[in-house]
């Protein structure tokens, strides 16, 4: 026995059905802006049972490279804490004592897994903490990623210093072709100094930052990037540029060294290019909270020139402001 089952269609009622259904798929296959992935992910609970947990939420939330990637930057960024008590009394390490290459990987995996464990359990970590835990958590959501070593520049007294350092870390991951740089440590927050104290505070300009501004202040052990070698010298002497919202839009054509050497009574001329408009450029002196405001000249459309007098009253550094906003740091050498 045959039976004919006819269904009545409301196309009327069904069209708008099929609408609402492709444009979910439609919006769900568009890329997620930034700030949308990072305020997904600062919705995150704070704690996972384990890293393949969390790399898993991640690729079901997240269906590109880039923001998968961008999606650990902001979980490691936001829940891991700088260990500056580590820090300052780093844990002595006792040697590894192995006989064959196998047994010595198999040490030193489980030093990197201690590590991890901390970063992720305790939300504790120095800079290979959060670089090896950034790499753990890409692996498990599919993605190639590399932990780098090298020296870092993060303040003044590092301008002009004569030898390179290896002691940081950071990473470097491979998204939609091209490999892109990030600094998780950095992304984290700062470290007072003066109270020995950290200070959570979400920086994304640590995430896919241009090369040419990772690389101010920072130097690869092998001393290049992707095949081109990066100078020394050119590194260790460069200016001093804090991050802030105009890092990315200025550029400092003269003087581009971060050692300015000098004669008493001899003029530095300064000419920067790409800043936003503002109301006063001004320059630190040696007195502690006293500033000088050159005479500043707008040369074109987006390019000014001004000049400062190397005397007794510049001290070992000059800082460089523009309504309130930190520019820039040289190092002053003066000559007589």
């Amino acid at each position: 026995m045959e039976f004919t089952i006819f269904i009545n269609l409301n196309f009327k009622r069904l069209k708008p059905l099929v609408l609402i259904f492709f444009l979910s798929l439609f919006s769900f296959a568009q890329n997620r802006t930034d700030e949308e992935i990072d305020n997904l992910v600062f919705q995150y609970p704070n704690r996972f049972s384990s890293t393949e947990e969390l790399a898993q939420k991640i690729k079901i939330d997240f269906q590109t490279e880039y923001e998968r990637a961008r999606a650990i930057y902001v979980w490691v960024t936001s829940h891991v804490r700088y260990d500056v008590k580590r820090y300052l009394k780093p844990k002595k390490e006792k040697p590894i004592r192995c006989t064959t290459k196998d047994e010595c990987e198999r040490e030193n995996q489980k030093r990197k897994d201690a590590i991890i464990d901390r970063a992720f359990r305790k939300n504790l970590a120095i800079c290979s903490g959060y670089s090896y835990l950034y790499q753990r958590i890409a692996q498990q959501a599919g993605l190639v990623v590399n932990v780098e070593v090298g020296d870092a520049r993060n303040n003044k007294f590092d301008i002009g210093r004569r030898r390179i350092a290896i002691s940081h870390a950071w990473n470097t991951v491979y998204v939609n072709g091209n490999w892109i740089l990030l600094d998780a440590t950095w992304g984290a927050g700062y470290v007072d100094s003066g109270e020995q104290k950290f200070y959570s505070k979400y920086n994304s300009f640590y995430f896919n930052t241009k090369p040419t501004l990772f690389f101010n202040e920072h130097y690869p052990e092998n001393g290049e990037w992707m095949g081109t070698p990066i100078n020394k010298r050119d590194y260790l002497n460069r200016v001093m540029v804090p991050v802030n919202e105009m890092t990315q839009t200025f550029y400092i054509a003269e003087p581009q060294t971060g050692v300015i050497q000098r004669k008493l009574g001899e003029k530095v001329k300064f000419v920067i290019y790409d800043l936003p408009v503002f109301s006063s450029l001004s320059y630190s002196l040696k007195k502690e909270g006293e500033y000088s405001y050159p005479e500043v000249h707008k040369i074109g459309e987006n390019c000014i020139e001004f000049e400062i007098i190397i005397d007794r009253n510049i001290g070992r550094f000059l800082h460089i402001f523009i309504d309130d906003v930190h520019l820039a740091t040289y190092k002053i050498q003066m000559h007589r």
